[in-house]
């Protein structure tokens, strides 16, 4: 059995590189995100938070949606607009299980699944890769950094600030590289 520290650790620095690859569109990516997730399910299941661990069960799905498209892109291919829906019917999916078996019993719980619901909405952005995904990563950051102190997840609880320096790093380079798609399509007359 890992003991949790590691665990919590590991998952923490997966999630960081994962993070970087992301800032360049890399299907690795997805590829980080998936061992990350694999190793905070076992830390947030010991430590009894579930609508967190089940969210790592979500992310892992969202990862295989978020592979396959960018896959279909990579290669040129049409993105079919099932698949769209698909990402979207998940995301609901997911929340609405969520909401069923939260048991609404203390400030703790409602932040969790504040910072999940939140989550959701930051990995459908990301899988359709809009601009916009990293504001709502960074407020995730802050929601899950308060959630994490309290439950002295020590790992998870430092690496929100390093993944919320990531994420302002990531949004920065996105906008520019729509901001230069912008200038490359003006015609000068």
């Amino acid at each position: 059995m890992i003991p949790v520290p590691v665990a919590d650790w590991a998952g923490s620095i997966a999630a960081a590189i994962s993070i970087v690859f992301l800032f360049k569109k890399s299907l690795w990516y997805w590829y980080f995100s998936i061992i990350a997730t694999a190793l905070w399910f076992y830390v947030f299941v010991r430590s009894d938070s579930l609508n967190v661990a089940g969210l790592q069960v979500f992310y892992t799905l969202f990862a295989v949606y978020g592979i396959t498209r960018w896959f279909m892109q990579k290669r040129q291919r049409l993105v079919p607009a099932w698949l769209d829906h698909a990402g979207a019917i998940l995301a609901l999916t997911i929340l609405g299980v969520t909401l069923s078996l939260t048991e609404f019993s203390g400030w703790t719980t409602w932040l969790e699944l504040s910072a999940v619901a939140l989550s959701i909405f930051a990995n459908w952005l990301t899988a359709l890769k809009i601009v916009w995904c990293w504001p709502i990563w960074i407020l995730t950051n802050v929601l899950f950094a308060l959630l994490f102190f309290h439950l002295e997840l020590w790992g998870v609880f430092s690496m929100q600030f390093v993944y919320a320096v990531l994420s302002l790093v990531g949004w920065r380079m996105w906008l520019a590289e729509e901001q230069s798609f912008d200038d490359a399509s003006i015609v000068r007359i």
